[in-house]
């Protein structure tokens, strides 16, 4: 399975990991479906964003 990281800073203004989720919630809804070199369709289901843990947010948001 094909491991995709988010790579963020933390928004300013105070919002905190608040609107740092609120991102990682977008990029979420749109990675459904990577493809490799050779153009198949690999699901991503199942991963973590990993980097989130970072912010102290636990394990990230897995994707649906």
């Amino acid at each position: 399975m094909k491991r995709v990281l988010v790579s963020a800073r933390l928004p300013a203004g105070g919002e905190g990991f608040s609107g740092l989720a609120a991102l990682v919630r977008g990029a979420c809804s749109r990675l459904h479906f990577a493809e490799d070199a050779e153009n198949r369709a690999l699901l991503v289901a199942g991963e973590c964003f990993e980097n989130i843990a970072r912010h102290g947010g636990g394990n990230g948001c897995a994707l649906p």
